[in-house]
């Protein structure tokens, strides 16, 4: 996995181009939701790490 956001940037870009380039209009749309599932599952992963790390508030019972 690519950890900085440019490097991401600097693959993706390419790498998605070249799969349009490679598919026909009938494809394209089978790729785009395979892109748009990749993209939704990183998003549910990162929110999902996000919220773990938070810490709970405290109560007021603890003093």
């Amino acid at each position: 996995m690519l950890s900085r956001p440019l490097f991401r940037i600097i693959v993706g870009v390419p790498l998605s181009l070249f799969c349009f380039a490679i598919a026909d209009w009938r494809g394209a749309g089978i790729i785009g939701v395979m892109f748009a599932i990749a993209a939704a599952t990183w998003l549910a992963a990162r929110t999902w790490t996000l919220a773990r790390q938070t810490t709970p508030a405290r109560t007021a019972h603890a003093r």
